[in-house]
């Protein structure tokens, strides 16, 4: 989490009374992992399809310019959402399954309560559901694993998921096709619950 980088060479020098971190099920994952997890799941008995070396090299082609244009940098931009949302069904239930990933993330988690319990701050979690149907949340379970390595650190969690159950998801959104971050409205709602718990 670049969180706790941030919290041990800025943040915590201002002796904070409580430092809030959000956390969604999306954070785990690093630049192209979505492009990844394509390319493994397509890849049958080692041999790679036309497709799957055409999306390689697009990839890494986009990647490069990206670094010379803007204007490459907003193609790239744009090109990896549309691939993200092809393979953005069981693509978190990857993240969470999948040692490599997690588990860097999971050594944050421990990393950032002992880092808060040794400067005597407290930290409170606010963990946040994607922007999809509460009521029958596709990853629940991922959450919930969330939800769990920062309350065996002794953390207070505030998991947004069933306060949000009688709500509507696009209520939330900042825009139509956005499942990840709150509008002015979501950000409100968040705040307040916070205040809620004291």
């Amino acid at each position: 989490i670049a969180e706790l980088e941030l919290y041990k060479t800025s943040a915590s020098q201002y002796n904070p009374d409580i430092v809030i971190l959000t956390y969604i099920i999306s954070d785990p994952m690093r630049p192209g992992v979505a492009i990844e997890k394509l390319l493994s799941d397509s890849d049958t008995n080692n041999k790679k399809s036309f497709r799957d070396i055409t999306i390689s090299m697009l990839t890494l082609s986009l990647d490069k310019l990206s670094s010379f244009s803007h204007l490459f940098r907003w193609i790239n931009h744009l090109y990896k959402k549309i691939i993200t949302g092809f393979i953005s069904e069981g693509l978190y239930h990857s993240i969470y399954e999948n040692k490599t990933i997690w588990e860097p993330t999971a050594t944050a988690i421990t990393g950032f309560a002992k880092e808060t319990q040794k400067n005597h701050h407290k930290l409170i979690v606010v963990a946040f559901p994607l922007l999809l149907d509460f009521k029958n949340y596709p990853y629940s379970k991922e959450h919930q694993k969330a939800v769990d390595a920062f309350e065996q650190h002794g953390v207070p969690v505030l998991d947004m998921l069933p306060l949000l159950a009688n709500e509507t998801p696009e209520k939330f959104r900042l825009n139509a096709d956005d499942q990840t971050h709150p509008n002015e409205y979501g950000h409100q709602y968040i705040a307040d619950a916070i205040i809620q718990i004291g």
